[in-house]
């Protein structure tokens, strides 16, 4: 501690990233443009045969700095009340009670 400062908090400056990320990035927003269902996964996949030899961590990483994102299926809720064709078992109010009967034929 000869400078008052403590060794903890010397560090390195951060790494330069390669030349060709703004690249690859750019390369990635397209793709995430044509193929909006796809995600970096297949990304990487794609990249590897299209000539970018890269390594999917990269991949993911440069993803989630360019902020793409595969959207999510909204899902569907069911819907009740009067006026909606409904299922069999389902009730059109509160307190309702519904009676099926069956018929079973003899066997001749």
């Amino acid at each position: 501690m000869v400078t008052g400062q403590s060794r903890s908090t010397q560090r390195l400056p951060p790494p330069v990233p390669p030349g060709d990320d703004e690249a690859l990035t750019l390369w990635l927003k397209r793709f995430a443009l044509a193929h909006p269902r796809w995600g970096y996964k297949r990304a990487h996949v794609v990249a590897n045969k299209e000539g970018w030899n890269t390594n999917i961590k990269r991949v993911h990483r440069l993803w989630r700095q360019a902020g793409l994102k595969v959207p999510y299926k909204k899902k569907r809720k069911p819907i009740h009340g009067h006026g909606v064709a409904m299922g069999v078992h389902q009730p059109t109010s509160v307190n309702v009670c519904w009676a099926m009967d069956f018929l079973v034929r003899p066997n001749n």
